[in-house]
């Protein structure tokens, strides 16, 4: 098991996913942490910026000119777009929020179903400061 479903909206064409949970993240950035994206149900990453809808990325300001490479997303795409949703699994390294897409989607949900612990978490930076916000008013 290296990537569950734990959301979806169908009704919004989106759903998380956790990746990286039994093999280390290749992003050195981070470093080795369980990575969340939230992706569109209906396309692979790469279609919804070809045509410039990505709207799973919400309001982020750097949706114009994504620097993040969709097409090691459309091997996790593939792999758990047609997945029920899981209850997410005891972690044993951090979780960083927004790989790709916009976390505040299903961060109310992520936060009650998983009872997260808050230190460990890494957000990117563009959503640093909403997620500081949605856990201090949860």
């Amino acid at each position: 098991m290296s990537s569950i479903k734990i959301w979806e909206d169908r009704e919004r064409d989106l759903y998380a996913v956790l990746y990286c949970l039994d093999r280390p993240s290749a992003n050195k950035k981070t470093g080795d942490m369980v990575q969340l994206a939230v992706l569109g149900l209906k396309h692979k990453p790469t279609f919804y910026i070809k045509n410039k809808a990505q709207h799973m990325c919400g309001s982020c300001a750097l949706v114009s000119q994504c620097y993040v490479n969709p097409v090691d997303l459309n091997a996790i795409y593939d792999k758990t777009v047609h997945l029920d949703v899981e209850l997410i699994p005891k972690l044993h390294k951090p979780i960083r929020l927004g790989s790709w897409g916009d976390p505040d989607y299903c961060l109310y949900r992520f936060y009650m179903a998983s009872y997260i612990v808050l230190q460990g978490i890494q957000a990117t930076r563009i959503f640093g400061k909403r997620l500081t916000q949605s856990i201090v008013n949860t």
